[in-house]
């Protein structure tokens, strides 16, 4: 899989702070154990981001399986999102965190659609994710980005992304 080319940009966020967006690597791993020590609240959605006890294996499984895409601001990660595998005709599970700090400042929202434009660039087919019924800034985030429910209502929904539905980017 190559995706070096792709490279996301800096944005302002809406509080005027210049928000640079880059694909993390292996190597950013004590980024990612100091954003996700801090995140509050843990375990609350899926049980993740999860317990301090189990926070350093999860860590290690997505730096190593997923493509991570990180917010940061003054060299600090503020937002972390990922996809489980990018490529041609790939089904990629998708997730999203947002310092709480920086929350509700658009990080979320270009996260994603970075994320998405990613999976397209990468030829990939459809994007999923999990998402409770109650967390209704990501749902809005979520479908701005042109995700839609599958399944029925419950405490938790499927939401799907078909990336042949996005303009190109």
């Amino acid at each position: 899989m190559v995706i070096l080319d792709y490279d996301p940009a800096i944005r302002l966020d809406k509080a005027g702070r210049s928000i640079r967006y880059r694909l993390i690597s292996v190597d950013e791993r004590p980024a990612f154990i100091d954003f996700y020590s801090a995140f509050e609240p843990k375990g609350v959605y899926q049980g993740l981001p999860p317990l301090a006890d189990h926070l350093e294996k999860w860590l290690d499984g997505l730096l190593a399986h997923w493509v991570n895409l990180g917010a940061f601001h003054q060299h600090r990660l503020v937002g972390h999102s990922a996809l489980d595998c990018v490529g041609e005709g790939a089904v990629s599970e998708y997730l999203i965190f947002v310092s709480p700090d920086y929350q509700n400042q658009g990080i979320g929202t270009s996260l994603t659609q970075y994320a998405m434009a990613l999976a397209q660039w990468a030829h990939g087919q459809k994007v999923w994710l999990i998402v409770q019924n109650s967390n209704l800034r990501a749902i809005k985030v979520y479908r701005r980005a042109g995700f839609h429910f599958t399944g029925p209502f419950a405490d938790e929904r499927e939401m799907v992304l078909l990336l042949s539905q996005l303009e190109d980017t």
